[in-house]
């Protein structure tokens, strides 16, 4: 079974290299995830991402997070862990797991 967890992101404007265009409340989104971990392997999953809330005046969002994968490291789902979004290798967003 796939466990999904809440998840805070803040997107990265697109001076920062970030998305140029916002998505939308429901959407559903699966970009390449890398959790930050302290023996940093570099290991990238995709990510299944589905909205909660819209994107607020700062960037950041509600959703649902889990892993494309049924395969993927579901360890890593914990409260506080944080990752990065990217969009192939373009840095779109971080955030962290609630």
């Amino acid at each position: 079974m796939k466990k999904v967890v809440k998840a805070k992101i803040k997107w990265l404007t697109a001076e920062q290299g970030g998305r140029t265009t916002p998505l939308g409340f429901g959407f559903r989104y699966c970009p390449i995830v890398e959790f930050e971990t302290k023996d940093k392997t570099g290991d990238t999953w995709s990510a299944d991402i589905i909205w909660h809330s819209e994107i607020g005046t700062d960037l950041t969002t509600i959703a649902d997070f889990s892993f494309f994968s049924e395969e993927a490291p579901f360890e890593l789902l914990a409260p506080g862990s944080k990752f990065n979004l990217y969009e192939g290798s373009r840095h779109v967003a971080i955030g962290y797991l609630l």
